[in-house]
């Protein structure tokens, strides 16, 4: 079974609600997610609060130069 990502999700669904999906294909969508996972878990063993790494773990999953919304 596979583990359900929230960083997916999210990416997913910000995509779809600005009119993105078309131009972000899945291997986009895998890693950037993949690497909001990783950013998240290394901020939470490096001593960071849950609350610290989700914001980061956030920030790396939409960098705005990842994205061209106009």
């Amino acid at each position: 079974m596979k583990e359900m990502n929230y960083y997916k999700l999210y990416l997913e669904k910000f995509l779809l609600d600005n009119d993105l999906a078309k131009r972000y294909g899945k291997a986009f969508v895998e890693a950037c997610s993949e690497q909001a996972s990783e950013s998240y878990e290394l901020k939470r063993r490096n001593g960071c609060t849950v609350e610290q790494a989700q914001e980061f773990a956030m920030s790396v999953l939409l960098r705005k130069n990842n994205y061209s919304i106009a």
